[in-house]
């Protein structure tokens, strides 16, 4: 079986017609109402299901320091304060949404939970869901496979959250990420905070235990540098090739084969 990766390359041609004019350095909030960014900015708007009354916020939320260090001046913020605070607001976003769906549980369930829902395969997935990958502003390096690129993809959409929250209020990004997240499950048709995530969270540790117990033998996982920052990596249980997959990181690679190999092989009766 071999696993793919969703998502499509991004086209340079969005992001570069772009660069003459925020190489004017001209204000953001002039910038804005400008085309062709003015475009840019409805179309991603339309993707996350949200109108800013700020315009400047968003822009700056696609902002990855990669495509600043490409201009010719320092006028602008990069995304990462929009996305220190989008991390902060999704972790409120998240402990109350369980906290009141799990009245049952503690504190040590709830913290796993909410790690394994907050973190940076669980938003890429969202992000890809949403198809924001061609709507972010990255260097020339970066944009290549900007859509298989988790941590750009997963800052992003911290950096939206938080820049949703300055443009509105807590309740409403609350309820915009409640619709991201049912998107999600539209397409992966699985409860975002179902307790059995908790199984996948640490999806290499959990699989050895189960292939150590059935074969006495450990699962392995051999990876070869395919260049360009691809690595393809196989999984190997009991010495037979079960699966592969190739990505731009042979840790998140080798948890996605774990995960899926659980799913698919160990599912609870």
């Amino acid at each position: 079986m071999t696993l793919h990766v969703s998502g499509v390359d991004v086209d340079l041609s969005i992001n570069n017609e772009l660069i003459k004019s925020f190489s004017t350095g001209k204000p953001l909030a002039e910038l804005c109402h400008q085309k062709p960014l003015q475009e840019h900015l409805n179309k991603t708007e339309d993707i996350i299901s949200y109108q800013f009354t700020e315009k400047s916020f968003l822009c700056e939320a696609l902002f990855h320091p990669s495509f600043l260090n490409e201009l010719p001046h320092k006028n602008y913020q990069s995304n990462q304060r929009l996305e220190f605070l989008g991390d902060s607001i999704l972790n409120l976003i998240v402990s109350n949404e369980i906290f009141f769906k799990y009245k049952r549980q503690n504190e040590g369930v709830l913290s796993k939970l909410r790690a394994s829902c907050v973190n940076e395969v669980s938003l890429y997935q969202i992000a890809d869901v949403l198809k924001i990958s061609p709507y972010i502003f990255t260097g020339k390096g970066e944009r290549v496979h900007l859509s298989q690129s988790f941590g750009i993809l997963s800052d992003v959409l911290e950096s939206l959250i938080g820049a949703v929250f300055l443009d509105s209020s807590l309740d409403v990004v609350s309820k915009l990420f409640q619709r991201w997240v049912e998107k999600l499950e539209e397409n992966f048709h699985q409860n975002f905070y179902d307790l059995e995530r908790l199984s996948f969270f640490d999806p290499k540790s959990s699989l050895q235990e189960r292939v150590l117990k059935r074969f006495s033998s450990l699962p392995e996982y051999r990876s070869s540098d395919l260049g360009d920052g691809k690595f393809k990596v196989e999984l190997y249980i009991d010495q037979k090739k079960v699966s592969d997959v190739t990505m731009n990181s042979k840790k998140l690679a080798e948890k996605f084969l774990a995960s899926e190999y659980i799913k698919n092989h160990y599912k609870e009766k």
